[in-house]
């Protein structure tokens, strides 16, 4: 990569020039194009600026152009962890640093990966081996410290005291200000948390940590929003069999106090609000975050932070929604009962539709988006058949979204263990 102006292009970048410096490379690209090494930068800087699809893009072209260069490896190994794809991020810093054993680059990636992956072993002798060829190297020198604490602890998490030790000690490391941030997030204060993930991205705009943090942040700026991601903290911090008992526990407490307002009728104006709460309850843990980056989707910050499966989620479960109340409103001013029944079943399909999304790709997804193609299809095609075949396909569209979300929970969670 000899070309005269490149070494300017790479001060820019590092003066935080970024723009300047993409334009600079794109006039040298237009005169040679078939370098991997320049598109292998490019991925570099379009990762800086946030990018992300245009940086795989070079990413891919790059490695393409050469498959035995190291540079488009790694930086292929850096967009696979701005996407929060950790295997794939390790499996191709391992490959760079075949090709460039002397390059600490890879193996401090391959570090950052495993630490997404809790694989704090792996993490300390990673860091171990670059800070024994480069003492300097703070990165290297900070997941070593978490790696160790998280050990020790016997948790994938270090506590709030530990992350502001490490985030003051380590001020220019972005893992360690996104670390603080996520602390704060747990805390319930969001405001502060958003400053702190703001703070990370600037040092490493390709964080995938500190982006999943900022998301939460700004969707924290709605209201109730800090209530229900507390909720998910904690059931989160549960083991999974405590998980489902709270999950059962809430089901059948509501139906013991539809028991006690059937036999009480005096108490049913009391305890009826009560159920209408927990069912709107459960459906934000399902509908909120789908529903909120919908909304983040339409500003500028949201649509740079949120892309892949979670726009793909937003989108799905708007349209979704979107169909339901079309068909509502059409039975309203029909009015037109079949309408109506055709809105609830296209409606609820919305949860298993968030469920589906929610999954790891792989069999859970594919299945449960599946199932729920079909609960809508049916909710549609009951209105070509009007009377009892109608409601019977209305009902087994209900029953069906009843059972898909009842036992999406452990799907989910099997489905990122397996992607793990």
């Amino acid at each position: 990569m000899e070309h005269q102006g490149i070494d300017d292009i790479i001060e820019m970048a590092q003066d935080g020039r970024t723009t300047e410096a993409l334009a600079a490379l794109d006039l040298v690209l237009a005169e040679v194009n078939d370098e991997p090494r320049l598109h292998a930068l490019r991925a570099f800087l379009l990762l800086e600026a946030g990018r992300f699809a245009d940086a795989q893009r070079a990413a891919e072209l790059a490695h393409a152009l050469d498959d035995e260069d190291h540079l488009p490896l790694l930086a292929l190994a850096r967009v696979a962890l701005a996407a929060g794809e950790p295997t794939e991020a390790i499996a191709r810093a391992r490959a760079a640093h075949a090709l460039a054993p002397d390059d600490h680059e890879p193996v401090v990636i391959e570090a950052r990966a495993r630490a997404l992956l809790g694989q704090w072993d792996e993490v300390i002798a990673r860091a171990e081996y670059v800070l024994a060829e480069d003492p300097h190297n703070a990165e290297a020198a900070f997941l070593r410290i978490a790696a160790l604490e998280s050990r020790a602890k016997g948790s994938a998490r270090l506590d709030p005291a530990e992350w502001d030790q490490l985030a003051e000690r380590f001020p220019h490391i972005a893992t360690a200000r996104a670390g603080r941030a996520w602390t704060l997030l747990h805390r319930g204060r969001a405001r502060q948390a958003e400053h702190e993930f703001r703070d990370a991205l600037a040092l490493d705009p390709s964080d995938p940590w500190a982006k999943e943090g900022l998301v939460l942040a700004l969707k924290a700026r709605y209201p109730g929003y800090t209530l229900l991601l507390r909720f998910f903290f904690w059931l989160q911090s549960l083991p999974p069999g405590t998980q489902t008992a709270v999950l059962i526990g809430g089901v059948l407490g509501t139906r013991v106090l539809r028991g006690v307002a059937q036999a009480n009728p005096s108490l049913a104006p009391f305890i009826t609000p009560v159920i209408w709460l927990y069912f709107g309850f459960v459906l934000l843990t399902w509908l909120a975050d789908p529903l909120l980056n919908l909304a983040l989707l339409t500003k500028a910050e949201g649509r740079r932070l949120i892309g892949g499966d979670e726009r793909r989620g937003a989108l799905a479960v708007g349209a979704t929604l979107g169909v339901a109340l079309l068909l509502g409103a059409i039975g309203l001013l029909a009015p037109w009962g079949a309408a109506l029944g055709a809105a609830a079943a296209v409606g609820l399909t919305s949860l298993t539709t968030a469920a589906g999304v929610a999954c790891a790709p792989g069999t859970q997804r594919r299945g449960l988006l599946i199932a729920s193609g079909l609960f809508a299809t049916l909710g549609v095609a009951s209105l070509a058949f009007p009377g009892d075949t109608g409601a019977l396909f209305v009902g087994v569209a209900v029953i069906g979204v009843v059972i898909g979300t009842w036992v999406s929970r452990p799907l989910i969670r099997r489905s990122h263990e397996r992607h793990r």
